[in-house]
């Protein structure tokens, strides 16, 4: 988690050296054995080295997530998705869009078997696919896929649920990448209208929790 927050802040090197740390700690612990923890520790390695655009250094630590996962388990395992999901991500940085869909449509058929196709790790698969399809300029496959999102936090959370926000704004970027004006400011005017609506409730909510306290303080 602390190397996550200074990966998170940019701090590199910071975050590399608790990366480091950690798998230290799980060599000991197992001695020297494949267990699922480093399966997790090769992920963070990669992460970390993708976003500091050490493409090489990042691909060869998800590789060996790979490995790790596959000797202990299988290739169909669910601690393998996380480690295409990577491997994806790092192709899409990279600009090879034709692997990073075909690392995400690993990723999506795993999830779905596993997770089913309503659950929070296919939302997850969806969003990536918006973003590559985004990245590579296909903003038709793009909006099905955040689309795709959309539903399924309806399903999960409700209609207004705190996620719609971001899956309109999501939708509206899509539009406008499409130059459609209208579906553009209707999505970005929708999502204004829950996000207001979403502050209310959590302000009367606020209301009624805060006089209920004043009350029970003074009783």
């Amino acid at each position: 988690l602390l190397g996550r927050v200074e990966q998170a802040n940019e701090n590199y090197s910071k975050a590399l050296e608790i990366f480091q740390k950690c798998h230290g700690i799980i060599q000991i612990l197992y001695k020297g054995k494949d267990h699922p923890s480093l399966i997790t520790c090769k992920i963070n390695f990669g992460e970390c080295f993708t976003d500091m655009g050490a493409y090489d250094l990042a691909e060869q630590y998800i590789k060996e997530a790979i490995a790790i996962s596959t000797r202990l388990f299988h290739e169909k395992h669910h601690t393998i998705i996380p480690c295409y999901q990577e491997m994806g991500r790092l192709f899409s940085k990279q600009k090879k869009f034709d692997k990073a869909i075909d690392m995400d449509r690993k990723c999506l058929g795993l999830t779905l078997s596993e997770y089913g196709a309503e659950s929070f790790e296919a939302k997850s698969i969806h969003k990536m696919f918006g973003e590559i399809y985004n990245e590579s300029g296909d903003f038709y496959v793009a909006i099905r896929c955040f689309s795709s999102v959309k539903g399924i936090n309806r399903k999960l959370y409700g209609e207004d649920n705190d996620f719609l926000v971001q899956d309109l704004v999501n939708l509206a970027h899509e539009y406008g990448e499409l130059r459609d004006g209208i579906q553009e400011i209707e999505h970005l005017k929708l999502a204004v209208t829950v996000a207001q609506g979403n502050f209310l409730q959590k302000k009367l909510k606020f209301d009624r929790v805060y006089k209920d306290f004043l009350v029970n303080d003074l009783v």
